[in-house]
């Protein structure tokens, strides 16, 4: 008998957890190995001002749940920069467990709904079904059936089209 690995064993999320680690690391010790891995993705794009990745942030590869299968993949730049909240800065340095279920909840942020990403996503979500789905799309809904792809993990308050 074959054994199929789980969705967790990919080489995606390998990868982001490597990454998340480099940067887990450079926040606690206070070293720049991530900080001057990010400058040269910068320098390597010509990314200048508010286009520039933030070298700070830890890398935000999805929004979702990661584990399970969506109904719906969204496929996004980078994530956006707003305000640096240090709670949550914190609390993704906590540990990979932690990092997941944030990633896992971000959805269902208090001013998710209001935002001009989920705008988008509930009118994604009406066309992709053809119809406006039978049950009310809210924070558990998006959760449950959307997973948000970044191409680029890195924060920025700009994005060029």
């Amino acid at each position: 008998m074959v054994k199929r690995s789980s969705r967790s064993d990919t080489t995606f999320l390998r990868d982001a957890k490597n990454q998340y680690t480099v940067w887990k690391t450079s926040y606690k010790k206070g070293n720049k190995k991530y900080s001057d891995k990010v400058k040269k993705i910068n320098e390597s794009f010509k990314l200048k001002k508010a286009y520039k990745f933030n070298t700070e942030l830890a890398p935000k590869f999805w929004a979702g749940d990661i584990d399970k299968p969506p109904k719906f993949i969204v496929v996004s730049l980078n994530p956006g920069l707003k305000k640096v909240r240090k709670k949550s800065v914190e609390s993704d340095a906590q540990g990979w467990k932690e990092y997941k279920e944030n990633r896992k909840s971000w959805f269902k942020r208090k001013d998710f709904q209001k935002s001009s990403y989920w705008k988008q996503v509930n009118k994604l979500i009406c066309g992709m079904e053809g119809e406006k789905p039978k049950k009310e799309i809210n924070a558990d809904y998006i959760t449950e059936n959307v997973l948000n792809l970044n191409l680029f993990p890195y924060h920025s308050k700009e994005t060029k089209n």
